[in-house]
């Protein structure tokens, strides 16, 4: 629960790629992220003030996951503009969307 990754709320990734069609902006390697990483563990606490608490069951670390990626998007600023969802707004979204399939 402690590898850190860089989250980004589904839609806002789709804003974004929108965004960069819409400018003719290709053939170019461009980090979409929110610049900020989150273990696995915060990102548990964070459903859990939402949703209520549910068993988590930890598997040993896989031995080529790398323990941080946290993506450098300033190259993605220089091009659009944006703004993205608060985790916590993504998170929330993503259950509701979920607890329509139950």
């Amino acid at each position: 629960g402690d590898v850190i990754r860089d989250y980004i709320y589904i839609k806002d990734c789709v804003k974004i790629i929108h965004q960069l069609i819409n400018k003719n902006i290709s053939n170019q390697i461009i980090n979409v992220g929110s610049n900020q990483g989150y273990s696995i563990n915060e990102i548990l606490a964070m459903m859990r003030e939402q949703i209520g608490n549910f068993k988590v069951e930890y598997q040993d670390a896989r031995s080529f996951d790398v323990p941080r990626i946290v993506l450098d998007t300033s190259r993605l600023k220089s091009l659009i503009s944006f703004q993205l969802n608060p985790i916590e707004v993504g998170i929330q979204h993503t259950y509701q969307w979920l607890k329509q399939y139950e």
